[in-house]
């Protein structure tokens, strides 16, 4: 990423922010073309210092407190799509880059894996990065620790995982309940479940008609709260599904969503042919939004014509069902 580009890196002892902030100061008042690991630090509209380290600063034409030329910020992630996360972060360089060069940049980059950099729609994502703040100022300010939520797929990536983790044991927290997810927690809160004990009480018609919810989770819910309540095991009270023999032909089912955008955009499908010890994946993929209904034909296409008899596993349906079944009802939920 850097190859293309003739830049000049921040240097400056660690954490020393506002040794870091001068130098990058001295580097945007030079006028240098890239700057690499910046440091921008501006102290309103909350009175503390606020640091953020873009990756890149890029000069570009325009007005700022140095003269005919700005900067805009660049942020530079492994992943291949803009998550909300990213955006949040470049939202914030942006939002530090405009205090300390006073003048709003036009764009805000954020370079992603094998594809072309895209544009953060920053300004549109501030009523989000305020929000945040405003709860951080305050927790900052008040040194109040935030409850402790354990969302698996976010907090195994973080340095801080085993920490929080034992904190959420030691308080029993329901994110650790399979099937707590934080939208799911809300609801609870809402409600005044905010413990194992209250949820093992709880009746299951209660939940039921929550968004998220329905009688299956609800009484699934409830019984896990109840086992690590009592620390014993439930005896299922619904016979165990007879087991699955193996198919000639199986595929393995999951979706890949982009949820800013409303768009499920990859069905992948495993394939796996056990008469010839083979694996394939195929991939639906819808790369524009108005193509997503062309992709989840093809897929239907695929699985209902191609294979009308093999039985399809996804992580959630926790049973096979053949195609013929759900193809039809599928696509009625579709249109």
């Amino acid at each position: 990423m850097l190859g293309q580009y003739d830049y000049a890196t921040v240097a400056y002892p660690r954490q020393d922010w506002q040794a870091g902030a001068a130098a990058t100061l001295a580097l945007m008042q030079a006028g240098e073309a890239v700057i690499h690991r910046g440091v921008l630090v501006a102290t309103e509209p909350y009175g503390v210092p606020l640091i953020a380290m873009p990756d890149l600063l890029i000069r570009v034409p325009g007005q700022s407190r140095w003269g005919d030329w700005q900067y805009e910020s660049a942020q530079i992630k492994l992943g291949r799509r803009p998550k909300l996360e990213y955006q949040l972060v470049s939202t914030w360089q942006a939002w530090l880059l405009e205090e300390v060069q006073d003048a709003t940049p036009e764009h805000c980059w954020l370079f992603l894996r094998d594809r072309d950099p895209f544009n953060v729609p920053w300004e549109e994502r501030l009523f989000q990065l305020e929000e945040t703040l405003d709860d951080f100022v305050a927790m900052a300010t008040n040194q109040a620790e935030p409850e402790v939520f354990i969302a698996r797929s976010r907090c195994s990536l973080c340095s801080w995982q085993s920490f929080c983790h034992g904190i959420a044991e030691s308080q029993r927290h329901l994110s650790l309940l399979p099937g707590v997810t934080p939208k799911r927690y809300a609801y609870l809160q809402d409600l005044g479940l905010t413990s194992l004990d209250r949820l093992r009480q709880a009746e299951p018609d209660s939940l039921a008609n929550l968004p998220g919810f329905g009688p299956t989770v609800a009484q699934e819910l409830i019984d896990q709260a109840y086992a690590t309540w009592s620390d014993q095991a439930l005896v299922p009270t619904q016979p165990l599904p007879p087991p699955v023999l193996q198919a000639p032909v199986e595929l393995y089912f999951d979706i890949e969503a982009e949820p800013d955008l409303g768009v499920l955009f990859l069905h992948g499908v495993l394939e796996v042919n056990h008469r010839r010890g083979q694996e394939t994946f195929h991939a639906f993929v819808a790369e524009r939004p108005e193509d997503e209904g062309q992709a989840w034909q093809d897929f239907l296409d695929f699985v209902c014509r191609v294979h009308p008899t093999a039985p399809i596993y996804h992580f959630v349906a926790m049973k096979w069902i053949p195609c013929t079944s759900w193809g039809r009802s599928l696509a009625r939920i579709w249109l």
